[in-house]
């Protein structure tokens, strides 16, 4: 148990450096515990043209006085130099001494988010069950969640926010929550990853199998950064089982907000994705490879590109029961196998029935084998 509170830099597990080899429960008592991989106060002065503060390591910068309608901090543009940021509203730089921002005014203490190159709730190596609640994180260079050893072991997470991670190498731009190579169940209820550099939300087996993934009213937004592609707000990968109940999704960079690739299988019941890309194409639910997807009671919508897809089956095979394009098309390359069930179509039931028990009454969408790496 953690007292709620600020815990800025280096807080958590001294930036990588102490790892917990036991069971561990991680729960803000009694209130938020939140960290960020910078400071929540910072003094600036008037550097004429731009405020400046004494900060280095500076990997994104954002307005936390200022939020989006999903109730995030909106994020500063890096301008080329500081001629440029005294000139552009809502820019930063850094000289190589300071940190020079435009707000258009004197920014207070804690109205702006420096997000420097410290790491996130980051475990390589502890393997044991993780529990955590009430816990807030902002910012790391390997994610603001990453789970990443080899392990036979449960993974739950309550009423928590994953934000903002910031690459040290814009090479390698890494995830907002991530989890790779568990056996075992991995559970968020009431979370969210959202302005991840690349996705939101990723589960990997990575030659570990048996990983089993529920998300319970959690959601992702506006994930990927500067020259990333592929950002999916959710996706799961190898041979990850998942559900997804009441979650929201969208308005990544460059991907699809629900991506489901190879040999997944996913059910996503009374869920919400919103696609609008800068690539050319916008798409909502999207099901590559041998995947499997159930969408149950579930909407796309897809808008503002040359290419606009609520649902596509690039491969993979979609079964879909209540589903609504509210902007976008359907696209699968063999129209044939579509198969309509609209009678047999039935409000998700209190019970959340099994995906498995509902697939006789979806509606089949398959395209022919390929991949997608979007």
């Amino acid at each position: 148990m953690v007292k709620p509170g600020d815990y800025a830099e280096a807080a958590f597990t001294r930036n990588g450096s102490d790892e917990p080899n036991q069971h561990v429960a991680v729960i803000g008592w009694g209130g938020p515990l939140r960290y960020r991989s910078g400071p929540f106060d910072v003094t600036w002065s008037d550097g004429g043209g731009t405020f400046t503060a004494n900060e280095s390591s500076v990997r994104r910068v954002f307005r936390s006085d200022m939020l989006t309608p999903e109730e995030l901090y909106t994020e500063l543009s890096e301008a080329p130099d500081v001629a440029s940021c005294a000139a552009t509203v809502n820019t930063w730089v850094h000289d190589g001494a300071l940190l020079h921002v435009n707000i258009g005014s004197a920014p207070g203490a804690r109205d702006i988010a420096v997000i420097r190159s410290f790491h996130g709730a980051r475990f390589l190596t502890h393997d044991k069950d993780f529990y955590l609640e009430n816990v807030h994180c902002e910012g790391g260079i390997t994610g603001a969640l990453h789970f990443d050893a080899v392990a036979t072991r449960n993974i739950v997470g309550v009423n928590c926010t994953f934000r903002y991670s910031a690459p040290s190498n814009p090479t390698a731009l890494q995830d907002a929550a991530r989890v790779r190579r568990t056996n075992g169940l991995v559970a968020f209820f009431d979370c969210d990853a959202s302005g991840g550099a690349k996705d939101g939300w990723s589960f990997h087996e990575d030659g570990t199998p048996g990983m089993h993934v529920l998300l319970l009213g959690c959601s992702g937004w506006r994930n990927g950064f500067s020259t990333a592609t592929s950002c999916n707000g959710f996706t799961t990968h190898d041979g990850v089982r998942a559900i997804l109940l009441g979650g929201d999704f969208g308005l990544s960079r460059n991907g699809t907000e629900v991506h489901v690739i190879q040999s997944t299988e996913t059910w996503a019941a009374g869920c919400h994705a919103v696609a609008r890309d800068v690539d050319g194409s916008s798409v909502a639910f999207k099901c590559s490879n041998d995947a499997l997807m159930w969408l149950q009671d579930c909407s796309g919508d897809a808008a503002g590109q040359t290419e606009n897809y609520a649902l596509q089956a690039n491969a993979g095979t979609v079964f879909t029961r209540g589903f609504s394009a509210l902007a976008g098309a359907w696209r699968s390359a063999r129209v044939a196998l579509l198969r309509h069930f609209e009678k047999a179509v039935r409000p998700v039931p209190s019970s959340l029935a099994r995906p498995r028990a509902c697939a006789p009454k979806f509606r089949s969408v398959r395209r022919h084998a390929g991949c997608c790496s979007r």
